[in-house]
């Protein structure tokens, strides 16, 4: 009875009603519905990026009309009237607001592709020109709503901002003038809350649960603010995905940064078996985990959602066509005829779990998600795999390399060929890039970049260089605090192990034109293999965990380039030239746009709403509805029997604070309730006396009570007192 003996305690002569007649309340009323009125339909006309002039006149009008509603006799209808018209005008305008709808579907279809690396089929028949149809049903609500909210003073309904201020700081929505109105709303909202709290009005204040509200509200406005200055801290955000990543997949070991650059510690593997790997012939093998794709000064990262969305498309037909970039080796052994692989089975111990450690050459169609935008890692779903591969390494992949180029263009692997050109150009398109700062310093590293040399010139060139101007040291870290980690390992301190090899090695490459990637995993020599016979399990702990680069070859996909001291295999150098790695490099031409064929391409879907879903929505609305009321009604009832069965003292109190909160609904002055003074007395005499109270003193009050309600009833209009028993539930 909390609720009621607070209604008693703030009980004035003047009555609650006032506050909502005055007109400065009412010009808080109309603002506050048309700030989220119009902020509601300008977030939708920036989401779909057209006219917001239309929309915006259509809020305003349903502003005027939902706050005229409010009005006394009205207020009972005015947010069914509301919600029935725009439950009407979504049936009339059914065609044009579903496409609207579906457009808007099509924009979050596309962030999320971009987030989350997937194909999303679009919806078809999307027409972001009809959000007048859109708006015709959403400004009702959304004025109807407002209005409600901001006369009673609630603040409940302010926790929907979450949905728009999580779209914002996700970008999905820019934060645009719809947002801003929507703050500026909320705060207007709140600071009207906190008025009718002190002078006495609404329902409670920022106790109990309401402050939980209020502090929802608060952080709701935080995000929006910050996602309109600018949006959270690149770094921030990143450090906070890394530390998510680090809770949730990495486990006991984990010795590689898996990217993370800046201050970089030295390398201290244990011993602690991180992967069981069971080959047919045990061989020297590279297990790729990590793929890192955009350097930064501090960091690899994957490439922006931005642009890794824009190539959904390209996969979506890749994969239809059986190409998946992670295998393009296995690709190209099977467009060749070959078709007898080796198993191989590996299975995680204790390493990060987010992401299947892969085989070069190995085949990854069992594996690979189709729905997958990119190819920096096949995700884990289970804690082992297996798989065939095709056993070989750098020289038996440049002698396939040249099978490939000399090959008839319209034999058995002419579709492979189409598929490998489109994804080149993909890798010629992304793994180029370098930052300003960084490329003058390669640039003063290696001199001006030269274009005539071959592919093993490149290499040899890269090698010699870091042989020569790199030290060798594991357990050193590395202190770059903000620095370029590439600058100041070059000019600084010219230590490192291989992710320190493996950063500049990649950097170089794309120095000279050659599409390259920095990779982080689990490396066996030819040597250690040698020590193992077949199906034999080798335990891999962090000691052979590794870093290396991989750049991109035509005809045969990503292969591994090695140049951390010690794990350089000079045999695998001298064998290059048997094949393509003799060749002078040189960028593919664009994939000619009839090479696509027609009917691999994305298709979509058409809306899947129908009759069925217009009429579930409402439906579903209506029983949450009825849920709430049945609640409340179960409330009243449960507190009414809670004074039935107290004893004189308390029910004395506790019904007249039940009366006093139905004057204060009511409007009810001490003028206007025969007895008040009587029944006053009886309260305070049972809140302040010792002695016993009787039950006559009791049936008084209870009268008393009964005499408030009739009074109330009386004053009341039919649809008053059906809103008042059925929907507030004040009796």
């Amino acid at each position: 009875m909390r609720k009621l003996q607070s209604a008693n305690l703030k009980l004035h002569t003047k009555p609650a009603e006032q506050a909502v007649r005055g007109w400065e309340d009412w010009v808080d009323i109309w603002l506050i519905t048309l700030l989220f009125c119009l902020g509601s339909v300008l977030l939708l006309a920036d989401a779909l990026q057209v006219s917001a002039a239309g929309p915006a006149l259509a809020a305003v009008l349903w502003t005027a009309a939902a706050v005229s509603g409010q009005q006394r006799r009205l207020r009972p209808w005015c947010l069914p009237v509301c919600l029935a018209l725009a439950l009407v005008l979504g049936v009339v305008f059914l065609t044009p607001a579903r496409s609207a709808l579906a457009a808007l579907a099509n924009d979050f279809l596309t962030w999320l592709s971009g987030v989350r690396r997937h194909v999303y089929l679009r919806y078809t028949g999307a027409d972001a020109k009809h959000l007048w149809a859109l708006c015709l049903v959403v400004c009702p609500a959304a004025a109807g709503l407002s209005a409600h909210f901001a006369v009673s003073g609630a603040r409940w309904h302010l926790l929907l901002l979450l949905l728009p201020a999580a779209a914002c700081l996700a970008g999905w929505w820019e934060f645009g003038p719809g947002a801003w109105l929507l703050v500026l709303g909320a705060v207007w909202q709140l600071l009207r809350a906190v008025r009718l709290r002190n002078h006495g009005f609404g329902q409670g204040g920022f106790a109990g649960r309401s402050l939980c509200v209020a502090a929802v509200c608060a952080a709701v406005l935080v995000a929006l603010l910050a996602g309109g200055l600018g949006g959270v801290d690149t770094g921030l955000r990143q450090t906070l995905e890394r530390e998510l990543h680090s809770l949730r997949y990495d486990q006991a070991t984990n010795s590689m940064p898996e990217g993370r650059l800046q201050d970089l510690p030295g390398w201290n593997p244990t011993d602690q078996p991180a992967l069981e790997v069971t080959m047919e012939q045990p061989q020297k093998l590279y297990l790729r985990s990590y793929i890192g794709e955009v350097y930064t000064p501090g960091a690899w990262t994957a490439l922006p959602e931005e642009v890794i969305a824009q190539y959904g498309d390209l996969f979506y037909w890749l994969h239809q066509n059986d190409f998946y970039a992670q295998g393009i080796l296995a690709g190209a052994y099977r467009a060749m005829g070959q078709t007898q692989t080796e198993s191989i089975t590996v299975k995680n111990i204790s390493a990060c779990s987010a992401r299947l450690a892969l085989a070069y050459a190995g085949d990854v169609r069992t594996l690979a998600d189709d729905r997958m935008i990119g190819d920096t890692a096949v995700l884990a779903e289970g804690d082992s795999y297996t798989t065939g591969y095709f056993p070989g390494s750098i020289p038996q992949w440049f002698v396939l390399q040249n099978e490939i180029a000399t090959s008839d263009p319209a034999g058995s692997g002419a579709a492979y060929r189409i598929c490998e050109q489109a994804y080149h150009e993909f890798a010629e398109d992304n793994y180029l890039e370098i930052p300003a700062d960084t490329r003058q310093v390669l640039a003063e590293a290696l001199g001006s970049p030269d274009s005539g040399k071959s592919l093993s010139e490149i290499k040899d060139a890269i090698l010699t260089y870091l042989e020569e101007n790199m030290t060798y040291q594991p357990y050193l870290a590395t202190d770059n605090g903000s620095a370029d980690f590439v600058s100041y390992t070059l000019q600084q301190s010219r230590t490192g192990y291989s992710v320190h090899y493996a950063t500049i090695a990649t950097l170089m490459l794309r120095y000279f034109g050659i599409p390259a990637r920095y990779c982080e995993g689990y490396f066996l020599s030819g040597q250690q293999a040698q020590q193992y016979s077949g199906d034999q399990t080798i335990v891999l702990d962090e000691t052979y965990a590794h870093a290396w680069t991989e750049y991109y070859l035509d005809g045969v996909g990503w292969l591994p380039f090695e140049v951390t001291p010690g794990y350089v295999d000079r045999e695998e150098l001298e064998g290059e030239g048997l094949g393509g790695g003799g060749r002078t490099y040189t960028s593919p031409q664009h994939l000619p746009e009839e090479l696509l064929p027609e009917d691999d391409t994305p298709q979509g879907r058409q809306p899947s709403w129908n009759w069925r879903l217009v009429w579930l929505l409402p439906a579903l609305a209506v029983l949450v509805l009825l849920g709430l009321l049945i609640w409340r009604r179960l409330r009243l009832r449960r507190r009414l029997r809670a004074i039935d069965a107290a004893g004189d003292r308390e029910a004395i109190i506790q019904r007249f604070a039940y009366a006093a909160w139905l004057m204060e609904r009511g409007a009810l002055t001490q003028q206007d309730v025969p007895g008040y003074e009587a029944a006053r007395r009886l309260q305070l005499e049972a809140l302040y006396s010792t002695h016993e109270m009787c039950a006559d003193q009791r049936r008084q009050t209870d009268a008393f009570a009964a005499g408030v309600l009739q009074q109330c009833k009386s004053r009341w209009s039919l649809p008053r007192r059906w809103y008042n028993h059925w929907i507030q539930c004040l009796y």
